[in-house]
């Protein structure tokens, strides 16, 4: 599984939809569920963290085994 940090961004929100286009595993990360939702295609995956919450990184890399 690929975990793209800053996913409700500029960026993030494009590496999301990329690599949805390439048939990629993907969950995309953010703090806020409602901006992610806005930023990324219907359906996938969020996980909602933030890196001054070690405990929400911990549960959102958990099935990582990519990060960008």
């Amino acid at each position: 599984m690929i975990i793209v940090t800053g996913a409700s961004g500029y960026i993030g929100s494009r590496a999301v939809r990329h690599l949805v286009e390439l048939g990629l595993p993907v969950t995309a990360m953010g703090r806020d569920a409602a901006r992610l939702r806005q930023a990324i295609p219907d359906g996938v995956p969020v996980a909602i963290a933030d890196y001054d919450d070690r405990a929400s990184l911990a549960h959102a890399f958990a099935q990582a085994s990519t990060l960008l």
